[in-house]
């Protein structure tokens, strides 16, 4: 079914990468069956929940898991957990923290703004962010000194590739809150291919999205300690209501996490690769055009292009090229954070030949307009 011929959407080529405005990603007729299923079906959700726990958690050598509504909501949740435990008088009263330390310690260039700040994640759950260091980065030594405050009911680490600034390693900071006995939650959405590097970390929460390089349905993931994940869950009976997860949602990520497991990554990252260099190749006979692989920023093991618009030659500019791959259909968006050096940058990962070649086509179409306009 074309459901933007049905409902007269625009079709979409998405090569900005895992980007929530986009619809995120494309999930494989495997779990695309597996939700559909799912929504025919009654289940007991917690016992749902609970099966999707010991499946992720195998997955990636956590103790434990649980899904949420989105990874926005799972931050949230965790850090709830972190004050509540499974006190139901404390999971009850949330957002109210009266009696509750209620501080959470966040490098202040990891307050990155993913739609909105994640400090909004913070202060959902009744919280008051204490950020540490500026834009620049951090020291451990400012983050001992921010955990020694009295309060504080966690540490967020943020593990992106939106953060900016100089800061402590991972295992720091770990071993940093844990000589405090502060609890430390890691934001690692994009980061569903690290899993079981993170989890080794010995954090004791970690969030993912499900629905990001994972491609399931739209859901957050919170792997961890085992009484601590259980105390994510238990949030349901109190602010975790609306951020709930169906069972679609739920089975659709089982499905999805399944799939991730029988694959052969090292294979798939080869033949991603390949994918990438053909793509940008094929960009390089255009004129004016010249092309670098860049490794994924998140750490995936998958690489983007970097196309750079030599302007004077081309007479048209990156910013122009890429609003003009916006105005016609299919609408192909790309990632134009650096058009003002003259470069965009392609996530070709999700698409399949026939969208690469549309792009291709449809840049060199641009090009052609301009030089045959200045004739």
């Amino acid at each position: 079914m074309n459901l933007q011929s049905k409902y007269a959407l625009n079709k979409i080529i998405n090569a900005r990468g895992a980007f929530t405005p986009l619809g995120v990603s494309r999930s494989s007729a495997y779990v695309a069956e597996i939700t559909g299923e799912a929504l025919k079906h009654y289940f007991d959700i917690d016992e749902l929940q609970t099966r999707a726990g010991q499946i992720i958690a195998s997955h990636c050598g956590a103790e434990f898991a649980t899904i949420t509504n989105c990874a926005s909501a799972a931050i949230t949740l965790s850090i709830a957990a972190t004050m509540t435990g499974m006190d139901h008088q404390k999971i009850a009263s949330l957002p109210d923290t009266s009696g509750m330390n209620s501080k959470v310690v966040i490098a202040a260039s990891h307050n990155v703004n993913y739609g909105h700040l994640i400090e909004q994640d913070i202060r959902l759950a009744g919280c008051t962010p204490i950020f540490v260091g500026d834009h620049t980065g951090c020291t451990i030594d400012q983050i001992n000194s921010a955990l020694a405050q009295p309060g504080i009911t966690a540490i967020l680490y943020v593990e992106s590739r939106m953060t900016s600034g100089e800061v402590p390693v991972l295992e720091n900071v770990v071993t940093a809150a844990h000589a405090k006995k502060i609890p430390i939650i890691i934001d690692g959405a994009a980061q569903d291919m690290r899993m079981g590097e993170l989890v080794s970390s010995g954090a004791d929460l970690l969030v993912f999205s499900a629905q990001k390089y994972l491609a399931a349905p739209t859901a957050g993931i919170v792997v961890g300690h085992k009484s601590m994940v259980e105390a994510v869950h238990a949030q349901i009976y109190g602010i975790g209501r609306p951020m709930k997860a169906a069972k679609e949602t739920i089975l659709g990520t089982i499905a999805a996490i399944e799939e991730r497991g029988q694959m052969d990554m090292d294979d798939w990252s080869k033949i991603k690769q390949h994918e990438a260099i053909r793509f940008a190749e094929e960009l390089e006979k255009l004129e004016n055009i010249n092309t670098t692989l860049v490794k994924d920023p998140s750490k995936g093991e998958f690489w983007r292009i970097d196309m750079k618009i030599e302007e004077n030659a081309a007479g048209i500019g990156a910013a122009e090229i890429a609003d003009r791959l916006q105005r016609d259909s299919p609408v192909i968006f790309c990632l134009d954070t650096r058009k003002d050096e003259g470069i965009l940058n392609f996530e070709v990962l999700n698409l399949d030949i026939e969208d690469r070649q549309i792009i291709i086509k449809r840049i060199e179409q641009i090009m052609d307009q301009v030089k045959n306009s200045c004739q």
